[in-house]
């Protein structure tokens, strides 16, 4: 592993607006949790482009309407600017940022916007930035899901972009395998997500699960706001796994390490249904359940994060999956993490009361306590502790 802690920050540090228009520091719009239902037949993949002798992504620069648009990198004082520059060389607006570190990005625009894909060059994953071409105004953010929460600790990060027909493309390129992405360049509305195989190997295929909601940061501290941090302790290496048992009588286990799978049994003893985890790098996980719901959060343990998914306790059908914030974007190399899962329910300022799901996170970089709503996935708040 690296001896040295690795900084990558994707859009997630403050930035300073240095421009004609202070009104460009507007926060983001909040992303929803949209489930989709998986496709009964897989859609066919796009082709894989990929420029090999492209630009260095730590100074990238484009021709945008009358205007050239650049993002520029700076290793030795730590820095990233942003910016769209007139005809006459004058800035028309931009952004500066700093304490950055290996902060890479694909730029690609239209008539009206630019669409800037932020990476770290060494770490998972990817966001994209709509800006307003003319006032640099951002129109909307979406998370790159790519090819999902990996374990990593030297790692490698490649993304490229394309316009096709009102479609954003990312092509994405790591250590851990390819995937191809597409949004809709109006709202930003994630459209397909296809994953492939690692370097001569990618063989792409449809995410057949909903589409995660992404972390963007929820409420902090929201309704996690007086929710007890309760941490059981990560599991010991030599599990086969672990189970859970709903008032119905029916047992849900989940094994972890080598040969992961889901299945929940009758009371009988039945099996009522099975699923096999085809993507490893969820390396562990902790379950809690419901009369109606099995809830399932699987996460790698030397890497930061994790994801809640929501299954009909009955038939394995998915209900809704999201991603946790977390602790937001954190510096990581030689890491550990675990969460702990449970179901919980709180009085609402009426007087009612709704479940929800706690997830208590302990990794190296802090605790955190985190809520989702139990019937739709939606991140109620996120406290750190």
């Amino acid at each position: 592993m690296l001896k040295r802690l690795l900084f990558c920050i994707a859009s997630a540090a403050p930035i300073v607006v240095v421009g004609s228009d202070a009104s460009m520091a507007a926060a983001p719009p909040t992303l929803q949790v949209m489930p989709v239902a998986p496709a009964s037949v897989a859609p066919k993949p796009p082709a894989w482009h990929w420029k090999a002798n492209a630009a260095s992504p730590a100074k990238v620069s484009i021709k945008a309407g009358r205007n050239r648009c650049s993002f520029n990198y700076n290793d030795k004082t730590r820095s990233t600017v942003l910016q769209c520059v007139g005809a006459n060389g004058k800035r028309i607006w931009g952004y500066d940022q700093l304490e950055t570190f290996v902060d890479y990005a694909a730029l690609v625009a239209d008539e009206n916007t630019l669409y800037v894909v932020r990476y770290c060059g060494i770490a998972t994953g990817a966001f994209v930035t709509a800006y307003d071409l003319r006032k640099g105004t951002e129109r909307w953010q979406q998370r790159v899901l790519g090819i999902g929460p990996v374990t990593h600790s030297g790692y490698r990060n490649e993304v490229q972009a394309e316009l096709n027909h009102g479609t954003l493309r990312v092509f994405g390129q790591e250590s851990s395998g390819r995937y191809i992405e597409d949004f809709a360049v109006s709202n930003g509305a994630r459209l397909a997500n296809f994953r492939g195989g690692v370097d001569a190997h990618p063989t792409f295929t449809a995410s057949q699960l909903p589409v995660a909601s992404a972390p963007t940061p929820p409420p902090q501290p929201g309704v996690a706001d007086g929710v007890a941090f309760e941490f059981s302790g990560p599991w010991p290496d030599t599990t086969d796994g672990m189970g859970v048992k709903n008032s119905l009588g029916l047992v849900c286990h989940q094994t972890v390490r080598a040969a992961q799978h889901l299945d929940c049994t009758s009371v009988k003893g039945k099996t009522m249904w099975q699923i096999d985890f085809a993507n490893n790098e969820h390396d562990s996980a902790a379950i809690a359940a419901t009369d109606i719901t099995l809830f399932v959060v699987r996460y790698p343990r030397f890497s930061s994060g994790g994801e809640v998914i929501a299954y009909n306790i009955h038939t394995g059908a998915v209900r809704w999956r999201t991603v946790l914030y977390a602790l937001g974007p954190v510096a990581h190399s030689e890491y550990l993490n675990n969460i702990s899962l449970r179901v919980a329910t709180l009085k609402k300022p009426n007087g009612s009361n709704t479940d929800v799901v706690v997830a208590s996170g302990h990794e190296s970089n802090g605790k955190y306590v985190e809520v989702l709503d139990a019937k739709s996935g939606a991140n109620l708040g996120n406290r750190r502790e």
